[in-house]
């Protein structure tokens, strides 16, 4: 299965191996930005042997579309009538489709008709769905399909596929950085040249490496603006769980005590807390 998406090797050689024998139900899973939506079409579209810009004209293809956000229990069972419909033509292989994007937009008496679908699956039928809130669909969904954790590739083969389109090396982790591992938003940003968010990165690295007194010489500085203080701070929180995941035990219990530093002050300015008291706080526990 071809794709031009940036997806682990390790994703893309579990896909391969589903297409050429697909389970009854798939349950495409990761955050959002990760490519799933558009992943999940191309599969459905390889299971046919279609372009996945034909997939939705197909007859036996059904794309489930939310009603004012969610999904209801009448498209639900809509679909039960959908797969009783008889398929013409050779059924030796998968025929029918039913692709459900935000799965988790189902509502629970939504989810407990779906489950009637799960549980007594039509034949040379493929029911694919996608979701980043995979603990809001039930469990007794969840265990019935296969699941297809959409892992995003390392960050050495990301910052070399933006490096090929003409981007600063570092400018790419800059935007790694604030985009938090969402391949999209770090398109997005460097696409931008978004450079308050590139300068965001900047505050918050020169932060880190400050001693207290410049740290504390920030607050009426650059941080005095409401919004900039803030974006620093959360960018503070993605640096600190970036860093951690990466961290050799020697600098853990750095990064931790960042970590809980950044993400009490961003607590404390969602909750409108003083400003200048929040972030004086930070800088001595940084």
């Amino acid at each position: 299965m071809k794709t031009e998406l940036l997806i682990h090797e390790d994703t893309l050689n579990m896909l391969e191996a589903l297409v050429l024998k697909p389970p009854h139900a798939l349950l495409f899973a990761g955050g959002v930005g990760t490519g799933k939506a558009r992943l999940a079409r191309q599969f459905c579209a390889a299971l046919l042997n279609v372009a996945v810009a034909d997939l939705q004209n197909q007859p036996y293809v059904r794309i489930v579309d939310p009603e004012e956000g969610t999904i209801s229990t009448s498209t639900v069972r809509e679909l039960a009538h959908f797969v009783s419909l008889r398929v013409a033509g050779d059924t030796s292989e998968t025929a029918r489709i039913i692709l459900i994007p935000d799965a988790e937009r189902m509502t629970r008496e939504a989810q407990n008709a779906l489950l009637k679908l799960l549980e007594e699956p039509p034949e040379h039928t493929v029911i694919v769905m996608t979701t980043s809130q995979p603990r809001k669909l039930l469990q007794t969904i969840r265990s019935r399909v296969q699941s297809v954790p959409i892992r995003l590739p390392e960050q050495a083969t990301v910052a070399t596929h933006f490096a090929t389109q003409g981007y600063a090396a570092a400018d790419i982790s800059k935007a790694h950085l604030l985009a938090a591992g969402n391949i999209a938003r770090m398109a997005s940003i460097l696409h931008a040249e978004d450079a308050a968010a590139m300068e965001t990165v900047d505050i918050a690295k020169k932060l880190l490496s400050s001693d207290i007194f410049s740290r504390l010489s920030l607050i009426d500085n650059a941080l005095k603006d409401k919004s900039v203080a803030k974006n620093v701070v959360d960018t503070l929180v993605l640096i600190a769980s970036s860093s951690l995941e990466r961290s050799d035990a020697s600098r853990m219990a750095r990064w931790q005590q960042t970590l809980g530093a950044a993400i009490a002050a961003q607590t404390a300015l969602a909750r409108k807390g003083n400003q200048k008291l929040v972030l004086t706080e930070l800088m001595l526990a940084l």
